[in-house]
């Protein structure tokens, strides 16, 4: 759903990047778990990045119904800004997936923003920050599926994989 989502973004100017928060339970019993879903409309404020419209979006759930952040996987398509790492840090998400590295939107998507602020503003050298900190975990989706033992579950996981970067390859030519 993140997809969709981010092509009707693009189609009013906003970005290619999209978040999506998942009710941890629901995912262990196969139900829909998807809490909440953004995407980036810097178009709009510079402040709406695909994590942070994500975030807004799962506290204004209802707080009875709503789970508590380490209740929830964070799942976000490219790798976060620092804007929006301090915003998975100040939400309380102590977990995050992240589809698209750094290394992989440059090379990709000729998109070097988000590594290069790190890199001027905190000093990380290539853009990297501490990925296991007090704080939270961040995880990268390709790599966990390249590290699987082959089978037919990678196989299924890899064709994925494959749709979504030819999906994000065409939404990028559109954004740029």
């Amino acid at each position: 759903r993140i997809l969709p989502l981010t092509t009707k973004g693009i189609a009013k100017g906003g970005g290619v990047y999209g978040a999506g928060i998942f009710d941890k339970k629901a995912v262990s019993e196969n139900k829909d778990s998807l809490l909440a879903i953004g995407t980036n409309m810097w178009n709009k404020s510079p402040l709406i990045h695909g994590e942070t419209d994500c975030i807004r979006e799962f506290f204004e759930l209802p707080e009875e119904s709503r789970p508590r952040t380490k209740d929830t996987y964070f799942f976000t398509s490219h790798e976060p800004c620092p804007m929006c790492l301090s915003a998975i840090t100040w939400g309380g998400f102590d977990i995050f997936y992240i589809f698209w590295s750094y290394e992989d939107s440059e090379t990709l998507f000729d998109e070097p923003y988000s590594r290069r602020i790190n890199e001027a503003v905190w000093g990380a050298q290539d853009g990297n920050y501490a990925h296991e900190n007090r704080f939270w975990k961040a995880k990268y989706v390709v790599k966990m599926v390249e590290a699987l033992e082959e089978g037919e579950v990678k196989s299924a996981l890899q064709a994925q994989v494959a749709r979504i970067k030819d999906t994000y390859a065409e939404l990028w030519k559109k954004y740029k």
